[in-house]
């Protein structure tokens, strides 16, 4: 579900967290410009992927605005926040905030350990206002 109308989003920061890139322009780009279409534009993105491919078609109105890491997506607590995207989550979203999370990492249980952070944290404390998992 991509929100349909900027009036309805949250007042505060509009976020995307995209975990497992692969491709920019099959992925964040895609998100970028489905909710851009909306009325709706990320404030800030934060994305993972180990071998990003497209980089240089980033556009820099989208770079200005975007953090891109190339550390695998983990699913400790005892990591870095960065490395975790749950754990960004929760340090930066308000429930006043449109925050958008992307999944498509290619392990399977550090994806399950993550849902799970997710139930238990930002999305049973209103942080999480849309989840896409593959």
């Amino acid at each position: 579900l991509l929100s349909q109308n900027a009036w309805l989003v949250d007042p505060g920061q509009r976020i995307l967290f995209d975990a497992g890139v692969s491709s920019y322009k099959n992925s964040t780009s895609w998100l970028f410009q489905s909710y851009s279409r909306n009325g709706i534009v990320f404030d800030r993105i934060f994305a993972w992927e180990m071998e990003l491919e497209g980089h240089e078609q980033i556009p820099s109105h989208v770079l200005q605005h975007s953090s891109f890491s190339s550390d695998p997506v983990v699913s400790s607590k005892d990591h870095a926040a960065n490395a975790n995207p749950v754990q960004l989550i929760s340090q930066l979203c308000q429930p006043e905030d449109f925050c958008v999370f992307k999944l498509d990492i290619n392990r399977s249980a550090v994806t399950r350990e993550l849902v799970d952070q997710l139930l238990e944290g930002p999305v049973s404390q209103g942080l999480l206002d849309e989840f896409f998992w593959q």
